[in-house]
């Protein structure tokens, strides 16, 4: 859990991993229309996301920013992860937020307008 959520909240500059809270927002209900939320999915469902865009069977626009971060991940961060953002209550406010205007930390083109 302490893993997960260090990866969540601080991400690993070692393997060029941003926090999820960089792109998801502060509390992690998405930002923007395109940028979504990560709390409140089955921990199932958030492993076989990140799995499928590490084995290239999930895309999005170039450069396809969560595949980065999926392939950059050990198999053991990305349980740790998973498991300590399922292991979160939802926040009371569970819509996105609309997106910040500071830049991401990794060119996403899925945000591009």
């Amino acid at each position: 859990m302490a893993r997960g959520e260090v990866l969540a909240k601080k991400g690993d500059k070692r393997l060029d991993i941003p926090a999820c809270t960089e792109c998801h927002g502060n509390v992690l209900t998405g930002q923007g229309d395109y940028i979504p939320g990560l709390l409140g999915l089955p921990a199932d469902y958030v492993k076989k996301q990140l799995g499928s865009w590490r084995t290239h069977q999930r895309r999005a626009t170039a450069p396809d920013c969560m595949a980065s971060v999926a392939r950059r991940l050990p198999v053991a961060d990305i349980e740790a992860v998973v498991g300590w953002l399922s292991a979160q209550p939802l926040p009371t406010h569970t819509k996105a937020v609309p997106m910040i205007a500071k830049k991401l930390p990794m060119d996403c083109g899925s945000v591009k307008p």
